[in-house]
């Protein structure tokens, strides 16, 4: 977790990820001293720019000139990292007030390259020192705000020197950290002993840009593909949504149809048995009216006979059906054993000469359902495709 203290003319951040303490303060007007603090002095990767801490002693500025001066200790910083080159040229461009010198001091030499380059890129009117000692820098900047402005680094190497020197380093940054690969590198004159040096840099300069627009090319392609693939799966997921929605649909209609026909069957059911007791209670009734006519025995025994005859027999056929129907559907089981229940009763159905709606009314089921029960049962018994199911069924009769 990253938190700013600060007090009228200091301030820190804390970074637990980096493992390390930033630490600002105002040491003369318009001078802010910024340095590191480690755990037991343990050399870092210099990682955030941390413009924020910056911003916030910038009210506390005093400076005629609307100058800032940078005072930076590289104690126990072994690299600079490129989020930080990238940030730090964003503020040298875009801070306000703008800066008039950068002094950095207890350079260790495995940043010193990097300091050479921020020198080089560095906006003119902006004065880069590199000092050996706190004192030494602040010396310089102090000399600045008398009126007399120190000599750079670059600025004191001979004039052929400095001027290839710059120039080189110039162009590393403008390719590592602005990603700047159109600007050519001006190559020393035929002979001079850098030339070779300067154009194998101009070279890896223009790979860079082909390297840059064959990526561009490869992204563009890759997102096109991205984009037609997705375009395919939302076709794709479109057409089984409509698919699911269709079959939601028929399921639905299944279901209204089911509780159709089982409302029927109820009502069915409820008819034949309320038709059942009515029958029974009509022979009752006539059974007591024979019971009170006063007429001689035997006639009445008679009727009563014939009464009793009529209950005997509905329930005798009833039962006999009922045996029939039973000794069939074991009949056809133990000839095919692989047909289910269902199967058997369909059968048996069939055999009664139900049609598919009557059966589907029987059996509670759709009438799409009674066919896919015809064509398994007629695959199952392993018909010829021209034969009739029901022909074959009444044949097990005999």
């Amino acid at each position: 977790m990253e938190t700013i203290a600060q007090n009228s003319f200091e301030c820190h951040k804390e970074h637990a990820d980096a493992k390390y303490i930033k630490h600002m303060k105002i040491v003369n007007q318009n001078i802010v001293h910024v340095w590191v603090e480690t755990e037991y002095g343990t050399e870092i990767d210099l990682e955030h720019m941390d413009i924020d801490l910056l911003q916030s002693l910038l009210p506390k500025i005093q400076s005629p000139d609307k100058k800032l001066h940078i005072l930076y200790n590289l104690t126990n910083i072994k690299s600079i990292t490129y989020n930080y080159k990238y940030a730090i040229t964003k503020l040298l461009f875009h801070l306000s007030p703008s800066i008039g010198v950068i002094a950095f001091y207890n350079i260790s030499p495995s940043v010193n390259a990097i300091i050479q380059i921020f020198e080089a890129i560095t906006p003119k009117g902006i004065i880069i020192l590199q000092e050996k000692t706190y004192d030494d820098a602040l010396t310089k900047i102090m000399q600045y705000n008398d009126g007399k402005p120190p000599t750079s680094s670059h600025a004191m190497l001979n004039n052929n020197d400095a001027q290839y020197i710059r120039c080189f380093l110039e162009g590393c940054a403008r390719l590592s950290w602005l990603n700047i690969y159109d600007q050519p590198i001006t190559i020393p004159p035929e002979g001079h002993p850098l030339q070779l040096l300067f154009q194998a840099f101009d070279s890896l300069r223009e790979d860079l840009i082909v390297k840059e627009k064959t990526q561009g090319i490869e992204i563009a392609r890759l997102r096109q593909e991205a984009d037609r693939a997705i375009q395919d799966k939302i076709i794709v997921l479109k057409a089984k949504q409509e698919l699911y929605a269709k079959k939601i649909q028929e399921k639905e209609e299944e279901i209204a149809t089911l509780a159709k026909q089982i409302a029927h069957q109820e009502n069915v059911k409820s008819y034949s048995i309320d038709h059942q007791k009515k029958h029974r209670k009509e022979i009752a009734s006539l059974l007591s009216l024979i019971n009170s006519l006063d007429i001689n025995d035997s006639a009445k025994e008679k009727l009563q006979a014939a009464c009793n005859k009529i209950l005997k027999d509905e329930k005798e056929l009833y039962n006999k059906i009922s045996e029939v129907d039973k000794f069939y559907i074991q009949r056809v089981k133990e000839k095919f054993p692989i047909l289910s229940d269902k199967e058997l009763h369909t059968c048996l159905l069939i055999t009664k000469n139900f049609n598919s709606k009557e059966i589907a009314l029987e059996m509670g089921i759709a009438e799409r359902g009674v066919e896919t029960f015809r064509y398994r049962i007629h695959k199952k018994l392993t018909l010829p495709k021209n034969q009739s199911l029901k022909n074959y069924l009444l044949s097990l009769t005999l």
